[in-house]
């Protein structure tokens, strides 16, 4: 007798909870077309329980009460809404596309990237270090401050054209001297580049640098911006160097 009680009043029990719960049915569409969309996800606000409709774009999913819900639909491409369901009948939800402007980067050869997205090994020297040293061309200015760049005068001559080798020598009998690429181009003779017109440097030392410029790349890849123009009233510097030259005091034998 108790046992059937017990059997009773379980069973009056689910069936109290299924007539409080209902089920919601309803479809997803495309604004553009009308064509339903597949894969989107249909879940109750604030919670884990959720669905996704099938290739037509309907879903079914189970109400825990007679109340009214918020559902949150979404899907990759057309962001997230939510939607009021009051037990009227089938739902018809429409998604739009969602057009945002990415924070995308283009990687080429002759460009720039954002420090966080590059992945090999680069120097880079501002202008205002190449000014420092007096030379007779920039790469001698910044000669003993770029890791794993060789920089060597190979004459006494002035304006004699030093040795620059990126990681060593990369090869025995062809040339060792690294591409030049200035403000985009390639560039065969930087002397004639003033340093003071130099905004940065940016030295390439790697395979994964180096590799967008193919086999002129291989000895390492040097780049040279220089100054642009600005707007606003007009700037005029001047700079000066001087020093002292004397013959050497050999002692007399």
């Amino acid at each position: 007798m108790k046992k059937t009680a017990l059997l009773a009043l379980l069973l009056f029990a689910l069936l109290n909870v299924w007539a409080q719960s209902r089920e919601i049915k309803g479809r997803v569409i495309d604004k553009t077309t009308g064509q339903g969309l597949a894969d989107v996800t249909v879940a109750f606000r604030g919670t884990s329980k959720a669905v996704v409709t099938d290739a037509q774009g309907n879903f079914s999913l189970l109400a825990p009460s007679a109340a009214p819900v918020e559902l949150e639909v979404s899907l990759v491409g057309y962001g997230t809404q939510i939607v009021s369901e009051n037990g009227n009948g089938p739902l018809t939800i429409t998604m739009d596309k969602q057009s945002k402007s990415l924070d995308e980067v283009v990687v080429i050869g002759y460009g720039t990237v954002r420090k966080r997205d590059l992945t090999g090994s680069v120097v880079s020297v501002k202008g205002d270090e190449v000014k420092k040293v007096a030379a007779g061309n920039a790469m001698e200015s910044v000669q003993g401050k770029i890791a794993g760049v060789d920089i060597v005068r190979t004459s006494g001559a002035a304006g004699a054209r030093p040795a620059i080798t990126v990681r060593g020598n990369r090869s025995i009998n062809a040339d060792n001297g690294p591409l030049y690429i200035v403000d985009g181009v390639q560039y065969n003779s930087y002397e004639d580049i003033n340093p003071n017109d130099i905004e940065s440097m940016e030295f390439l030392k790697d395979a994964s640098s180096t590799a967008i410029y193919g086999s002129r790349g291989a000895n390492g890849v040097v780049i040279i911006t220089t100054k642009k123009g600005s707007s606003g009233k007009p700037k005029i510097s001047a700079n000066t160097y001087y020093g002292v030259s004397e013959a050497a005091g050999y002692p007399v034998p």
